[in-house]
């Protein structure tokens, strides 16, 4: 990546990275119930913006990087594995069997639950079809061998 660009995104990435740390703070003060549920659905943000972003940055433009990063040791970020295509195929079929079963419970839960109740349920099975179409991604991104 070149050099104004990984400043950039950089740059982008931190400010986001603490925006998400004030917002637990901020919603720690406010309700702890839903601080609760949030701390860690915001601490995996973070850990992506270090991790996918501001790490590979940080160990390729090692002047951009602060102190307490070029202080320390790192292993480089693996590689993404190889897939064969049978293999890539039967997990992306999975998924969508996945999705789409857990999808047809939203109807089953509004007809059985009260309002409130149909409306967490259908929060909760959005949060699970998020994190299936990240596994989802995930493995198209990766390479037939």
């Amino acid at each position: 990546m070149q050099r104004d660009a990984a400043e950039k995104i950089a740059s982008i990435a931190l400010e986001c990275s603490q925006r998400i740390d004030e917002s637990v703070h901020y919603v720690a003060e406010q309700n702890e119930g839903v601080a609760k549920a949030y701390k860690p659905v915001a601490g995996r943000i973070s850990g992506y913006l270090f991790t996918e972003v501001l790490a590979p940055i940080w160990n390729e433009h090692d002047e951009l990087a602060p102190d307490w990063y070029r202080n320390q040791k790192h292993a480089t970020k693996p590689g993404k594995p190889r897939i064969r295509i049978e293999v890539r195929d039967r997990l992306l079929s999975v998924l969508g069997e996945v999705d789409a079963a857990i999808r047809t419970t939203i109807s089953i839960a509004e007809s059985g639950c009260d309002e409130e109740g149909a409306a967490r349920y259908r929060a909760s099975i959005g949060n699970i079809a998020d994190y299936v179409s990240i596994a989802r991604t995930y493995i198209e991104s990766l390479k037939l061998e």
